[in-house]
């Protein structure tokens, strides 16, 4: 679920770091997507 969301969010994760410092956000964003997006949840 958190790479599905940083590889939507961040693209180009691979060639430049993202800026996640504060994890439980991300987290929560994720988790947010996870249960609204019935997409989002088959990918992850």
């Amino acid at each position: 679920m958190l790479i599905a969301h940083m590889q939507d969010i961040y693209p180009e994760y691979k060639t430049k770091s993202p800026p996640i410092s504060d994890l439980l956000s991300f987290y929560k964003a994720s988790k947010q997507r996870f249960d609204s997006e019935p997409e989002f949840k088959q990918r992850a």
